[in-house]
């Protein structure tokens, strides 16, 4: 399963941004918000401008949504393209 290989991703490297974020996605994607938000809520607080991960903290918690994506947030994501 991919999910298990982002976990093996994230044990091996507490700091692999990327393994994080795909696996809160499909955590949440499963239904498994508690388990997505207690990780991505600690990546905030390791990670504080990582922007996409604040948004997927407010997406997927519904606490602290801002009115519009945060420009930090826009950047970031189309950098990544």
């Amino acid at each position: 399963m991919v999910l298990t290989s982002f976990c093996q991703a994230i044990k091996l490297d507490s700091k692999n941004h990327e393994a994080i974020k795909n696996a809160v996605q499909i955590l949440y994607d499963l239904g498994r918000l508690e388990e997505a938000l207690e990780i991505i809520t600690e990546h905030v607080k390791q990670q504080p401008n990582d922007a996409i991960a604040k948004h997927m903290l407010a997406s997927f918690g519904g606490m602290d949504v801002p009115e519009r994506a945060d420009d930090l947030y826009v950047k970031q994501v189309f950098d990544a393209f």
